[in-house]
């Protein structure tokens, strides 16, 4: 399709004798305009015609160079194409034709073109008029829509005209009972039939933030919408925009688009459209009172503090389509207005730090919002456990060991969280860490038991629905143990001595310790401090050694 316009003039049809005759034709032209037709140079033709018996016009010979005298447009004469006769013509010959062309290339086309031009004879002048209509000629945007199940597929023609139009914008914004599926836009180039009928060529797909870009709005309190999509260059084509928006309407309700076009070309060009489809019953989550009010969700921690930053999406109950998106304010709470009563789907995306999403709105609760006239807005509360690393001191027996202390390090080994102490039952919930890595430290042993000196590392992780992921690190306690080796004066290991250990205060704290086979004494289940050991039996056929012997520590 050209963005050429033919204009044919055909002077003194009656064929009256011509004396100093011309033609002219002052293009419409608009000062400090970029939006002028532009004559194409060299297109003028002059020419003889003739009329047949139906009354058509038969273009006949070309004038003769020598025979007519032609001038271009240009701004030194006002913008007129004039072709001066040099020669008076009569009979036949005085029916004079001239034709030329203009483009419209570069330009907002408008829908209709008018041009008058002056055929002079012999002093007189006479007026000749034309009209030019053009196929989608001022068609900036259009706007059509057809239910499509739960859907509304919405189909808008961009500047179907085909005018040069730069920073091409559109805004549209829905009535409130349909939610825009960011997924379904596409821009597709066309095909522009002979006809001039425009259909988008499916092969021919733009790319999002490359050839224009898209943004969505979003009003939570309302669920109101609009997107605004703009070209990145300039066009001179027609596009096609297909998207749908998932129908939250009442049978037999309404669901229109405003849709509002802007351009710059030096002057602002601006142009609306609106389109309205009349749904049928959806299966969405409205029930059929048709009530709309509203949910605000409050989220708190186990002691009832609200939280800020924890984002919340409603779904319908189907969970095809998200109606609704917001995040928590320094008051704990989101509130997400518009909605019909009826059941949806409830879930939280992200979290406050330090904490972890309740398993049940990770994955999606189902919530029946109940509205009524009199009470519009339903309150649900929502509460977030946080982040969880649970430790457990025990001894090698696996039984909990009260009175230790225990210190958290972050990864550049700085101390976070100092003098933890585990409970009666050997156990220490640490909660609130962000996710990370941290390393355990024990810094003070249950008594009658070894420090710990092995820190131990882990990890406090999310999984991919926010859930905290479990956590626990058994943290063990060991007694003391010695052992000595019981000889005769040949070092032949003696059996059968017997043997208490004493602390250095001289107490005894282990008694009846016997040498094995091989003169092995062992005393274990020792608390740290300083120890001997004291033979109290012989083996048989020796004398007791009774001087403390093998002073150890435990530690």
């Amino acid at each position: 399709m050209t963005k050429e316009i033919t204009w044919t003039i055909h002077a003194n049809y009656n064929r009256a004798d011509l004396k100093n005759a011309k033609i002219t034709d002052k293009l419409p032209y608009t000062k400090d305009s970029n939006n002028n037709q532009k004559f194409i140079p060299n297109s003028v033709n002059v020419y003889h015609y003739s009329v047949d018996k139906k009354g058509v016009i038969v273009k006949g010979a070309a004038l003769k160079p020598e025979e007519f005298k032609l001038t271009e447009p240009n701004a030194s004469n006002n913008y007129t194409v004039e072709v001066e006769l040099l020669k008076d013509f009569t009979g036949k010959d005085a029916s004079i034709g001239m034709d030329f062309k203009t483009s419209l290339d570069g330009l907002v086309i408008d829908g209709q073109y008018k041009n008058t031009a002056t055929y002079t004879n012999d002093g007189k002048n006479f007026p000749l008029d034309a009209t030019v209509n053009v196929g989608f000629g001022g068609s900036l945007v259009t706007k059509s829509g057809q239910q499509n199940g739960d859907n509304i597929d919405w189909t808008i023609g961009l500047n179907n005209s085909q005018s040069t139009i730069s920073g091409y914008k559109i805004i549209d914004t829905p009535t409130a009972n349909q939610v825009l599926i960011e997924s379904s836009f596409h821009i597709y180039e066309t095909k522009v039939q002979t006809n001039g009928y425009v259909e988008a060529d499916k092969t021919k797909a733009l790319v999002r933030d490359v050839d224009y870009s898209l943004v969505i709005t979003t009003d939570g309190s309302t669920g109101k919408q609009s997107f605004e999509l703009k070209f990145l260059k300039t066009i001179n084509k027609a596009y096609v925009l297909n998207y749908s928006s998932a129908i939250d309407a009442n049978d037999k309700e309404g669901v229109s688009n405003e849709i509002t076009m802007s351009g710059d070309n030096v002057t602002t060009v601006t142009q609306q459209t609106s389109k309205e489809v009349i749904v049928q019953t959806s299966s969405g989550s409205g029930d059929a009172s048709g009530i709309r009010g509203g949910l605000t969700i409050t989220k708190v921690d186990k002691a009832n503090k609200p939280l800020i930053g924890a984002t919340f999406i409603i779904l319908d109950k189907t969970k095809k389509t998200m109606l609704r998106t917001g995040t928590t304010d320094a008051s704990g709470t989101v509130s997400f207005g518009g909605l019909r009563a009826g059941d949806y789907v409830i879930k939280e995306t992200e979290s406050p730090a330090g904490f972890s999403i309740d398993p049940e709105y990770a994955v999606g609760k189902k919530v029946k919002v109940v509205v009524t006239q009199q009470n519009p807005m339903m309150t649900l509360k929502v509460v977030d456990p946080a982040t969880l690393v649970t430790v457990s001191k025990v001894n090698e027996a696996g039984k909990g060991l009260p009175g230790a202390t225990f210190e958290v390090l972050d990864e550049a080994g700085d101390v976070i969280l100092p003098d933890l102490k585990v409970d009666a039952d050997g156990k220490l919930a640490i909660e609130g860490l962000l996710e990370g890595t941290y390393t355990l430290k024990e810094v003070k042993a249950p008594a009658g038991y070894l420090l710990n000196t092995t820190p131990q590392t882990f990890d406090v992780v999310l999984d991919e629905n926010g859930v905290m992921v479990t956590t626990n690190i058994e943290f063990k306690n060991y007694q003391g143990s010695a052992s000595i080796l019981k000889t005769d004066a040949k070092l032949k290991g003696l059996p059968n001595s017997i043997f208490k250990v004493v602390n250095a205060q001289g107490d005894t704290i282990k008694t009846g310790l016997k040498s094995n086979a091989d003169g092995i004494v062992t005393a274990d289940g020792l608390a740290p401090g300083n120890y001997s050991f004291v033979e109290t039996t012989a083996t048989t056929g020796y004398g007791i050694n009774d001087t403390p012997i093998r002073r150890f520590k435990c530690r």
